[in-house]
């Protein structure tokens, strides 16, 4: 019963998580098998998706939780569980106990990560929460530092919500294509005030002189 009311839960979570304008994006999901999956280490399946077809992508992250009152961070490690990489098994490398946050990035290799989802598992060591990240252009992205601080507080029972994860309109002004825009702008800006200056300054010469 338990399982089913989880396995419901993932397929609420990964609704409306297809690619933002052929982004890729990430879904997360128990083993078919899952005693198999339990038996070989692996503690939940990742499929990598664009255009709404599986495609193998580059992943990377962490788990984030408290050890002996002292936040911890271990790095993930995940296996390939299909010939063309599209579906990747995370292993547990976290110890048990406490609540944590799976903190996944995915992209086509380890320096571009256009895709993210968050795993919360509670403090009985099952996943009970799935979430994309949002991003201000519309796809997903791995939590933030303070989304996981947040997150944690919730499955730990410390918070009432879980955080909504999504970047508010004002961030694409100043990342990404937003910080190069304003650089455009800025620069022709720039010039044409110190143009105005070097003309003030110089019928201010003229004057002192005459």
């Amino acid at each position: 019963m338990r399982r089913l009311a989880f396995v419901s839960l993932l397929s609420l979570a990964v609704v409306g998580t297809a690619d933002a304008k052929g982004q890729p994006s990430l879904r997360a999901a128990l083993p078919a098998d899952h005693t198999e999956g339990l038996r070989r280490g692996g503690f939940m399946l990742v499929h990598g998706y664009r255009h709404a077809d599986r495609f193998p992508l580059t992943l990377i992250g962490t788990a984030e939780g408290t050890v002996s009152g002292r936040r911890t961070s271990v790095p993930l490690t995940f296996v390939r569980d299909t010939l063309d990489g599209s579906i990747l098994l995370i292993t547990k490398t976290w110890p048990d106990g406490g609540a944590w946050v799976l903190n996944i990035g995915g992209g086509y290799d380890s320096t571009r990560m256009y895709a993210g989802i968050v795993i919360g598992v509670n403090p009985q060591g099952v996943p009970v929460l799935v979430q994309n990240p949002r991003g201000a252009m519309g796809g997903t992205r791995q939590a933030s530092r303070r989304e996981v601080a947040q997150l944690l507080a919730h499955l730990n029972g410390d918070r009432a919500e879980a955080p909504g994860m999504v970047s508010g309109p004002w961030r694409v002004l100043f990342t990404g294509p937003g910080a190069l825009l304003w650089l455009f702008v800025a620069l022709p800006v720039l010039y044409v005030i110190s143009v105005v200056q070097r003309t003030r300054r110089g019928r201010g010469l003229k004057t002192a002189t005459a």
